[in-house]
């Protein structure tokens, strides 16, 4: 006993019994968990490429059931990867179709006055072998097949020569209304489509424009080319070489030249002219999509959308008391709502060729059709 009174040995004692029955304690909690909930830190672990032998063998459970959780995580993850990539390939594909569908079914709204959504097919069945359809308010292409495919254009090369007529009145500062133009045997030989002129007959270059854009007189577009090509070969001292494959001979080679010059201006890159007015020409061609360019152009002159518009034109003759009478050939003017005009054409080797512009509902729409299986 120490000098306050306390028995060392009691005290000694005291602590042995405490530390053994913290013991059993421990132990009756360790035999109280099962086996295949515990694992051996005190074992060594072998390291192998599959992360499950991290785990010691004797837990088979343990190993069974992480197993079991990591497929099923995998088989989620799988399911979310592949269910976000099929939501954002249908996204992307509505995405990119919405513009074309909507764009269609307005198109079919003007040439039918009827409901989009009443329509069960947005375009009839067509025969040209390339086509295309064009908003000329935001100059683009809505939709169209083999657009850019190069081919003959026949009668529709006649747009071409109406805007590059026009720009050269601006440069040469002529009236169209008073500059007259004589009508050469050249001319007046030409053959297919005629405006009928006479030889040595006077007429202005707006009753040629309608001669010409009409009846689709090759005589007409001829009289122009051969005059504005002879004002390009004097105006200018150094031409170099100017070649026409059809006009080689000829002042309208000036004139070939212009319009060549003129449509790289208006970047129709799938066009080359060699001719004024369209006849078989292997040389002479343009695409839809061109076409379309072209009329988009064309119809922001005044007097090319009032000569295209026009069911009938006549003026007088010095050479004949009778007057020129000149009927459009675009049967759908009067006929199709909405429609204001443009250009048919056709050759043997472009067949039907067709340019027209539909306004409605506040929509400006032009269709090109080449080379179509019939004239319907």
């Amino acid at each position: 006993m120490d000098a306050k009174g306390i028995d060392i040995n009691l005290l000694t004692k005291a602590l042995k019994d405490l530390n053994i029955q913290r013991q059993n304690q421990e132990e009756e909690a360790r035999h109280s968990s099962t086996p295949s909930d515990l694992i051996n830190y005190d074992k060594p672990m072998t390291f192998k490429s599959n992360r499950l032998s991290l785990l010691p063998k004797k837990s088979n459970h343990s190993r069974t059931r992480l197993k079991t959780d990591l497929l099923t995580s995998s088989e989620v993850l799988t399911e979310d990867i592949s269910l976000q990539i099929q939501s954002r390939k249908s996204f992307a594909k509505k995405q990119t179709s919405s513009l074309t569908k909507s764009s269609i079914k307005s198109v079919k709204y003007i040439l039918t006055s009827q409901s989009p959504n009443s329509i069960p097919n947005p375009l009839p069945q067509i025969s040209a072998q390339s086509y295309a359809i064009f908003d000329l308010k935001t100059v683009s292409l809505i939709v169209g097949r083999k657009e850019n495919l190069r081919r003959e254009i026949a009668s529709l090369t006649k747009m071409m020569t109406f805007y590059t007529v026009n720009e050269l009145l601006a440069r040469f500062n002529l009236n169209p209304d008073t500059h007259h133009i004589k009508v050469t045997r050249a001319a007046a030989l030409t053959t297919g489509t005629t405006a009928n002129l006479r030889v040595g007959d006077y007429l202005t270059v707006t009753q040629l424009l309608y001669a010409m854009m009409l009846p689709s007189g090759n005589d007409a577009a001829f009289c122009l080319a051969e005059h504005f090509g002879e004002l390009l070969h004097n105006s200018s001292e150094d031409h170099g070489f100017v070649g026409s494959w059809q006009f080689g001979d000829s002042d309208v080679r000036f004139f070939l030249r212009e319009m060549n010059q003129n449509a790289t201006r208006l970047r129709m890159f799938s066009s080359c002219f060699d001719s004024p007015h369209g006849l078989m020409n292997k040389y002479n061609y343009s695409s839809a999509y061109d076409v379309c360019l072209l009329t988009s152009h064309c119809m922001r002159i005044p007097l090319f959308s009032e000569v295209v518009k026009t069911l009938e034109y006549s003026a007088p003759s010095r050479k004949s008391e009778a007057p020129y009478v000149w009927e459009n050939t675009n049967k759908l003017l009067g006929v199709t709502p909405g429609f204001i005009g443009c250009k048919t054409g056709i050759t043997d080797s472009a067949g039907p060729c067709f340019s027209g512009v539909f306004t409605g509902k506040g929509e400006s729409i032009c269709i090109v059709v080449l080379n179509s299986k019939s004239m319907e």
